[in-house]
């Protein structure tokens, strides 16, 4: 007889996706309980998502496992375009970058979702304080809305279901692995196949302070909040193969009666009088093109959607797992910080103003994509599209698409407006709400060149960045050690959000890049110890100071320039957890920052602290 079990936790993450593991992520670094859970017995093993663009690279660097995927994925670094000359065949018509130079030290890569998925296992796996739980189904969610204003209280209720089975039947009985994107019936159908098989698991009631559904198109949080999907829904059917070639436009096809022969039909019409054919496929896919996104991407301050459970488009953009990621990206240190009394609630809801307009961005772009390569072939058989139409297409969307080009709007968390001067003025490179473009600096003990990215770590904390300017010139030196002297005073932004057993730099991380010569520079007499802070067991930290000038081997990256500060006044640059700058002001508007930070902050309280080292309580069965 099955047995019922009641647990607590902090955050429940539904979906072991590439989104639920990005949440994770962000989880492990925060003194939090948290759980993830997926209805799956295994994860991804072959097929779904291929294609990571240059800002996913960028977050995956920031928790330390970007060169893994980066050593083992294809560079897409052309892309080619063939139009079809009619009984001559195709020939190659245009070549063009994938990505558009200077954009990102990273470049578009094809790798498997698999491969991603399973680095993610390795990286939760290091600490052993996160792991996915499968087979696991979620059966009943229930939300106490009379609770959703008590900071403690778990309003969330998930009843769930362990399942002890080899595995969920998601095959189409060949043995070719299938999935299906676009019809809302599939994950009825997948519970009615679950249903089927005898339970010998045990009950669990899940109350959760806030819950995170990553799980999929068809999402099931999604209908259990009754949040239908909205949207254009066209009668196109993509089919995408994973084959080893030896040597899809027509859309009348029954989808129920589709397969890979005769989405290799298809393909071969196409490529004629070229041939193609194969010995092995290792997946296939159908995909009923729409645009489609939830009303909600929140529910209450407690309930946060994320990836395909609220947006769902075509597959030619590359962009489902790249956004989906995103989007946890976005919400998982704004979760973490809330729920360990770091940050104020309010910041939650920024997730929906800021990722809400990316998807429908996303979807706009989708529908452009998908009307160029869904347009009629003429009757002679030659392919219609035009190159320059192609590229200028590409060209107008590049920065969207590799992820570089997101700009969050003006809200609690990017405050263009309360700094002395215009952010404009003092940074006229730097964007508000968009991450901060990455250049080579050094380090100013050891002239080691290094990205300034580099420093900018996914592990919950905000960063000032000082660019300091020309400390040598006697004016500004007064004014850095004036700033020193406002961010080292007890009451300073620094000592009233960092809990009084932590480090000083465990919640805001001070760093300076400064434009002087670096060998005219003596790091511990030319700046104040607040920027270099002792440690009573590692002495001095040399590595907080950076400076702007030439590497032995790099040459001169001009990163002052590159980001239109001055090299003799500097400024100051908030940048959010998440590598979005949210403030930018003078290096003497130390006012400002108490301000900005004022808003997100909660001051600290002694004997607490919210930031990694705890232990995170995980329930296994």
């Amino acid at each position: 007889m099955a047995t019922k079990r009641e647990s607590f936790v902090d955050l429940l993450i539904v979906g072991a996706g590439p989104a639920g593991m990005m949440a994770a992520a962000w989880a492990n670094q925060y003194h939090m309980s948290t759980r993830i859970i997926d209805k799956n017995h295994a994860q991804t093993a072959k097929g779904q998502a291929d294609g990571l663009q240059a800002r996913t690279l960028e977050i995956f660097d920031s928790f330390g496992v970007a060169d893994q995927v980066w050593r083992k994925g294809f560079h897409d670094i052309e892309l080619n375009t063939w139009l079809g000359e009619g009984k001559e065949g195709i020939k190659r018509s245009q070549r063009v970058l994938s990505q558009k130079r200077g954009i990102s030290r990273f470049s578009q890569t094809c790798i498997n979702q698999a491969v991603i998925e399973q680095t993610f296992v390795d990286h939760l796996s290091i600490n052993g304080r996160l792991h996915v739980e499968r087979n696991v189904l979620p059966e009943k969610l229930l939300f106490d809305r009379t609770n959703i204003d008590v900071p403690n209280a778990h309003p969330i209720v998930v009843d769930v279901q362990h399942l002890y089975m080899d595995e969920v039947p998601l095959t189409n009985g060949s043995g070719i692995s299938k999935t299906h994107y676009g019809d809302e019936k599939d994950w009825d159908v997948d519970v009615a196949k679950v249903r089927g098989i005898e339970r010998i698991g045990c009950q669990e009631r899940i109350k959760a302070k806030y819950l995170l559904a990553c799980d999929g198109a068809h999402s099931w949080t999604r209908r259990q909040l009754d949040l239908p999907m909205e949207g254009e829904q066209t009668d196109f059917v993509w089919g995408v193969m994973d084959i080893i070639p030896l040597s899809l436009e027509d859309n009348s096809h029954n989808r129920d009666q589709i397969t890979p022969k005769v989405m290799l039909a298809v393909a071969r019409r196409i490529m004629a009088p070229y041939t193609l054919d194969y010995k092995h496929c290792d997946w296939w896919s159908l995909y009923k093109i729409g645009q489609r996104i939830s009303p909600k991407f929140s529910v209450d301050g407690r309930v946060f959607l994320a990836g395909d459970a609220v947006h769902t488009h075509s597959p030619k953009l590359g962009q489902g797992m790249n956004v989906s990621m995103q989007d946890t990206y976005n919400l998982g240190w704004k979760l973490g910080a809330v729920i360990t009394g770091t940050a104020n609630p309010s910041i939650l809801q920024t997730y929906e103003t800021e990722r809400r307009q990316v998807a429908l961005d996303l979807l706009q772009c989708d529908r452009e994509i998908a009307r160029f390569y869904a347009r009629q072939r003429p009757s002679d058989g030659s392919n219609s599209a035009d190159p320059i139409d192609f590229s200028a297409m590409r060209e107008s969307m590049h920065e969207f698409l590799a992820g570089v080009g997101i700009t969050y709007p003006p809200s609690l968390l990017i405050q263009p407006t309360i700094s002395k001067r215009s952010p404009t003025s003092l940074a006229t490179k730097v964007t508000l709400g968009a991450r901060i473009p990455s250049h080579i600096i050094l380090n100013q003990a050891e002239a080691r060149p290094l990205h300034l990215a580099d420093l900018l770590k996914s592990d919950s904390r905000w960063r000032l960045l000082v660019f300091a300017g020309d400390i040598k010139h006697p004016v500004q030196a007064q004014r850095i050690r004036e700033l020193a002297a406002a961010l080292s005073h007890p009451n300073s932004f620094l000592h009233r959000y960092t809990p009084s057993e932590a480090p000083l730099d465990s919640v805001i991380e001070v760093l300076t890049i400064h434009a002087s010569p670096r060998t005219e520079v003596s790091l511990l007499e030319d700046l104040p110890e607040v920027f270099h802070p002792w440690d009573g067991e590692r002495g001095w930290d040399y590595w907080k100071v950076f400076v702007d000038d030439e590497a032995h081997h790099e040459g001169f990256a001009d990163v002052y320039g590159r980001l239109g500060i001055s090299r003799l006044y500097g400024c100051l640059v908030v940048c959010r957890p998440d590598q979005h700058v949210g403030f930018v002001g003078a290096v003497d508007d130390v006012g400002g920052v108490e301000q900005y930070l004022g808003g997100i902050l909660v001051p600290r309280k002694d004997g607490g602290g919210g930031v990694k080292g705890g232990k995170t309580d995980s329930v296994g069965f």
